[in-house]
């Protein structure tokens, strides 16, 4: 029984995709942070900033700003999270609640945790691209 009910390396996978992401998070913001006019110590490309209406010369960066606290999502801009569901983190809480009380058969909560793992790894995916 315990070989087709356990869910053990899903729950493992989703846990170590929003490891991931919290780390691309941090990355994220500090890069904001180091590009600031404060440290300059990095300068971001033009491809990852936005001009400001007021100072053309300005360069507001797209990566992680508002985006920083939020599993690193919007370090892609063709990937934008529609709802929480859509973040690893939420996965990994989905994954946790799929399995308790869950007993040792293979049921819908086995398929429903299993269904998550594709949209954890495609979340990665376009996020480290």
């Amino acid at each position: 029984m315990d070989s087709v009910a356990d869910r053990d390396f899903a729950v493992e996978f989703l846990s170590c995709a929003a490891i991931l992401m919290m780390h691309i998070s941090r990355i994220a913001e500090e890069m904001v942070r180091w590009s600031s006019e404060e440290f300059r110590f990095v300068e971001l490309r033009d491809a990852f900033t936005t001009g400001s209406s007021i100072m053309p010369q300005k360069k507001n960066p797209r990566c992680g700003g508002a985006d920083a606290g939020q599993d690193g999502q919007g370090l892609r801009e063709s990937h934008e999270p529609s709802d929480d569901n859509e973040r690893p983190s939420a996965h990994l809480q989905q994954g946790h609640a799929g399995g308790q009380g869950a007993g040792l058969r293979h049921g819908r909560h086995v398929r429903n945790t299993l269904t998550l793992l594709p949209n954890s790894s495609a979340v990665c995916g376009l996020t480290l691209r």
